[in-house]
Order: structure tokens, then C-alpha cells, then sequence
């Protein structure tokens, strides 16, 4: 995998929202992008080492996480949805991969996914259902059989092994599936609570 230049950091480091929430470190995307003459030079090299296979620092994989309440009604931990507030660091080296990622995934995407994909629509394969339970209800014989497939949290169930495993039968290089896997096998995580943050504790498994 080729290593990033200015630009790619450039484009990076200014497409983040200058308002986007901050990690615990507290500098925010304005930060970078008012200083980005003074620190831009450290900002490539960082980006360098990480392509190359560096190991991620701690201050670079430090998350907050915060619990938003689903609902008034808050009975168990169920009830609230986890986000995570990572430094920024960490987001221009993660969107450097995401912009490159983009000229690929076009081939390796099925066309039956329509969601979550840019220029597909979402309602696309509801309202392809909806066709399908109206044929098969309208009298006509045949062999049909219709499955749901319960899909929640699915970024909370996928392991680190599969994902690497799955990168490699794509054709992914071994440098690139190393980069993600140290992206994501070292992330800690503190829980903000009222203000407050705990300890860091090591993340272990699936994917933030």
C-alpha cells in the first residue's frame, strides 16, 4: 500500500466537521484545521507510520464513550445506545483508508445492498419485498419461502479474525489488512458519566 501524501492528509484532516465532537484529549477538528501550516508536517509523518504498520499509541486509539438514552423509560442498560467520541488523530488516519476504500468498493459490493451505500437507497429492496409478498400472496403456486433475518448490532458481533479473514479472500494486501487490524485490536475506551470519566479499559473484541 502506497504511502499518504500532504494532500491526502489535507483533504482528510478538512473534510471533518469543524464542530464534530472531540475524544479525550480535547482538541477538536477546528484545532487541526486553524493550525494546519504549523502542525501539518507532524500530521504526515503520523500518517506515514501508520500506513507503514506502525503500532498505534494510546493517545491516538482513546475513545470516550457516552451513553445516550433510548427513551424517558430507563429501565437497563439496554435502554441506552453507546457512542463513541474518538480523538481526531485517530479519525483523519481512519478517513485517509475510507477515502481510498472508495474507488474499490463499487466491485466488491453487491448490488443487492442498498443500504448504507452512497447512491443507493435504503426503501430500494422494502418496497422489491412488498412486490415479492404481494406475488407470491396473489395466488400463485409454486415453491416460495420467505426469510427475516434479524440483523441488530451487527458491527457489535462481527470478530476481528473474521473481518481480516474476509479482507484477505477480497484480495486486500497483507499491508493494508494490517493496518486495519491495528485500527482496531487497540482501542481503549473511558465511560463519560455526568461529566465524569472513568478508568480506561482495553477493548477486546468486535468492532466500535
Amino acid at each position: 500500500m502506497s504511502l499518504p501524501s500532504m494532500d491526502e492528509v489535507k483533504e482528510a484532516i478538512f473534510t471533518i466537521h469543524k464542530d464534530s465532537a472531540h475524544g479525550p484529549n480535547g482538541f477538536g477538528s477546528g484545532f487541526y484545521q486553524s493550525c494546519w501550516e504549523i502542525i501539518k508536517d507532524d500530521l504526515l509523518k503520523a500518517a506515514v507510520e501508520f500506513v507503514a504498520g506502525a503500532h498505534l499509541d494510546k493517545a491516538y486509539t482513546s475513545s470516550l464513550l457516552v451513553l445516550i438514552p433510548k427513551s424517558n423509560d430507563i429501565n437497563n442498560w439496554k435502554d441506552f445506545r453507546p457512542i463513541s467520541l474518538t480523538n481526531v488523530k485517530m479519525k483523519f488516519l481512519s478517513k485517509i483508508i475510507v477515502n481510498r476504500l472508495r474507488n474499490v468498493l463499487p466491485n466488491i459490493i453487491s448490488h443487492n445492498q442498498t443500504g448504507f451505500v452512497p447512491g443507493r437507497g435504503i426503501v430500494d429492496n422494502i418496497l422489491l419485498a412488498q412486490e415479492l409478498f404481494h406475488t407470491i400472496n396473489s395466488g400463485k403456486r409454486g415453491a416460495n419461502i420467505a426469510l427475516k433475518l434479524d440483523m441488530e448490532k451487527t458491527y457489535d458481533r462481527v470478530e476481528w479474525k473474521f473481518m481480516i479473514k474476509m479482507l484477505n479472500s477480497l484480495k486486500f494486501s497483507a499491508s493494508f489488512c494490517n493496518v486495519i487490524y491495528n485500527s482496531i485490536s487497540n482501542s481503549w475506551f473511558s465511560i463519560l458519566i455526568n461529566g465524569q470519566q472513568s478508568d480506561f479499559f482495553y477493548y477486546t473484541r468486535f468492532l466500535k
